[in-house]
């Protein structure tokens, strides 16, 4: 199990992060980008830097621009700000 988890349709997140966002474990949620959306994720707690979120790749690839960066040539793909919303 890739980083404790038993499945990849997650979203992790720092613990603080999901009680700052009123949000329980396994809560399904949605992310949103300019270029797609993920819809119904589970919420997971993780030990990551707070105010980040971790999803699976390639599951996540709608979630990534296709621009790159002129000098590098390499994507976006480690900052990228996402919506986070609770799913009805």
């Amino acid at each position: 199990a890739y980083r404790e988890q038993t499945e990849r349709w997650v979203v992790m997140m720092h613990p603080d992060d999901l009680a700052k966002e009123g949000l329980k474990e396994n809560q399904r949620v949605n992310l949103t980008t300019a270029t797609g959306s993920m819809l119904g994720l589970k919420v997971k707690a993780f030990p990551i830097r707070q105010g980040n979120l971790m999803v699976y790749y390639p599951e996540a690839n709608q979630l990534i621009p296709r621009a790159v960066d002129a000098r590098s040539k390499t994507p976006s793909f480690k900052s990228v700000v996402v919506q986070l919303e609770a799913a009805t």
